[in-house]
């Protein structure tokens, strides 16, 4: 069906198409009864209340209903557009809608014979907690550890695929999508982010903005540090509407590249203070920390990679966050609940060979702060986004990070792949 269905919330204004919907029910009115002993006023109690449509034709109903301390779900899809993957569309706007309202819990009402039902609840994580005779009651947390042990992937795994094209696949094969810099300036990106019916996140240089640059909040030059700033503000605002827990950006750098030298050897011989950018890097943050606060959300900072071609002879590093010694150093200077690191392991195999630190004891150093990982190979000389296999030096780690998001963030590759890669990780990180 794609991304032009339309969602109508529903008030007493436009009750009447409702209204219509219900009684064009047939066989659905079985198992949902919602509305047998229910009227116009009950959505006077309803947190949110939307139809699924497409040219002017309702297909499907979801409802978040406040009854004293519990909120309830509803849903039901019209038996002739059954199949096409509409439940899981209302659910997921249904949890994302809950999440945007800091809603802590959701329950639901089965019947114990309605076993595809059963199955698409559990698919979204609902837990049993009552079983009757003839009906049982599922119940869901919505926080921000609905995301942990996430295991998702970064849209750079799918080439040329257009947006459109991503969210079909990932809706299809129920994938977690990690929004990065993948995609040109689109001005709608932003809308089209918060509105897609998928569980996903944002990354860094995403959104792109209309006039390229590089996010760099250690940045010497005021007005990029500004931009960066303001960049991740509104990173975490777009991810607090889409119902994401979190927004993730790079560690400041000591220079400012054009976009067309990252993962190049940057001009890297100029007058540098490094404690200053230091000062710039941990301000700008803490100026983003107060925004993810204020949100009920969490920022996370992300590793740097600094490759051979990048190291001054004077031993001065230009990137900040490259060895474990400095990450755990901003934590040190900054501590908050909703702060925390994103590990690129493929960033730490590249720095460790540059800088000769050992990669074990660099992950035994940072792992009280790590709460996302990005996990891709390379050769240790380069920032390659190769494929993980069963050789890939992360996987006896996996265990020890049962709580965290993990995004497969691969270049290019098939569809297959995707799947055999996050079987890895799933298969690693249950043993």
């Amino acid at each position: 069906m794609g991304v032009e269905l339309e969602v109508l919330e529903i008030s007493n204004k436009n009750y009447t198409i409702l209204e219509s919907f219900i009684e064009s029910l047939d066989d659905e009115k079985n198992s949902f009864r919602y509305f047998n002993k229910r009227g116009k006023e009950v959505l006077n109690n309803h947190l949110c209340t939307l139809l699924l449509r497409k040219d002017n034709e309702t297909m499907g109903y979801g409802h978040l209903d406040k009854e004293n301390d519990t909120i309830w779900l509803g849903i039901v899809v019209k038996s002739s557009f059954q199949g096409l993957g509409l439940g899981k569309r209302i659910i997921q706007i249904l949890l994302d809608k809950a999440t945007q309202l800091g809603v802590g819990a959701i329950q639901l009402s089965v019947d114990n014979d309605n076993f595809k039902a059963i199955k698409l609840y559990k698919g979204f994580g609902f837990k049993l907690i009552l079983q009757e005779n003839t009906y049982s009651i599922f119940r869901i947390d919505i926080n921000a550890n609905s995301f942990a042990n996430t295991i998702g992937v970064s849209t750079l795994a799918f080439g040329k695929n257009s947006r459109e094209e991503i969210v079909s696949i990932s809706r299809e094969e129920e994938l977690t999508i990690e929004f990065s810099s993948s995609f040109p300036f689109q001005s709608d990106m932003g809308e089209f982010f918060v509105n897609c019916d998928i569980k996903r996140l944002a990354h860094n240089y995403f959104p792109a903005p209309s006039e390229p640059f590089v996010l760099n909040l250690g940045s010497s030059n005021a007005e990029i540090r500004e931009r960066s700033i303001l960049h991740c503000i509104s990173g975490l605002r777009l991810s607090k509407k889409a119902g994401a827990p979190c927004f993730s950006a790079h560690a400041g750098f000591c220079v400012d590249p054009q976009p067309d030298q990252l993962g190049k050897k940057l001009n890297i011989d100029v007058p540098v203070n490094r404690e200053e950018n230091w000062s710039h890097f941990i301000n700008s943050v803490k100026i983003v920390l107060d925004e993810a606060e204020r949100l009920g959300l969490s920022f996370y900072v992300e590793n740097n990679v600094t490759a051979s071609f990048n190291l001054r002879n004077d031993g001065i590093e230009m990137l900040l966050c490259s060895r474990p010694q400095e990450m755990v150093r901003l934590f040190e200077e900054i501590n908050s609940e909703s702060f925390g690191l994103l590990l690129d392991t493929a960033h730490l195999k590249v720095s460790a060979n540059a800088l000769n630190f050992e990669l074990n004891n660099a992950v035994e150093k940072v792992k009280p702060y790590v709460r996302y990982i990005h996990h891709s190979d390379n050769d240790g000389n380069r920032d390659t986004n190769e494929s993980i296999d069963d050789s890939y030096w992360f996987l006896p780690w996996l265990k020890h990070f049962p709580d965290c998001i993990h995004v497969l963030e691969v270049k290019n590759i098939t569809l297959n792949q995707i799947n055999k890669q996050l079987g890895l990780l799933r298969t690693y990180g249950k043993q």
